[in-house]
């Protein structure tokens, strides 16, 4: 019992500073990335690129996801056995919807 007390411990501090140490990354690289695209695109060009972003945020990721997630998470617990099957069509599902959503 105490054993695997210490291993649940040792595999929670693992996959935090995994997770800890991704995020610090991502966040440097956008520290870093930012100033370069605004100098490469000019003040208009930064100004078009991030309407396209907000466009894209708030029209294109809520219609792709359409509760899809907890709709899995539901299924997967109900049928444990089709656990791959259920996953690839949800993911497949998600990359139809994000392609249509471009055309």
């Amino acid at each position: 019992m105490q054993l695997t007390r210490v291993r649940n411990l040792k595999l929670l501090i693992l996959n935090f500073s995994f997770r800890s140490s991704g995020d610090l990354l991502i966040r440097f690289l956008g520290l870093i990335t930012f100033p370069i695209i605004i100098r490469a695109l000019g003040p208009e060009g930064y100004g078009t690129f991030t309407l396209i972003t907000v466009i894209m945020q708030f029209t294109l990721i809520p219609v792709a996801l359409l509760g899809l997630r907890p709709y899995g998470v539901r299924e997967i617990a109900e049928r444990k056995e089709k656990e791959t099957n259920i996953v690839s069509n949800i993911i497949s599902a998600q990359l139809l919807l994000l392609l249509l959503q471009f055309l």
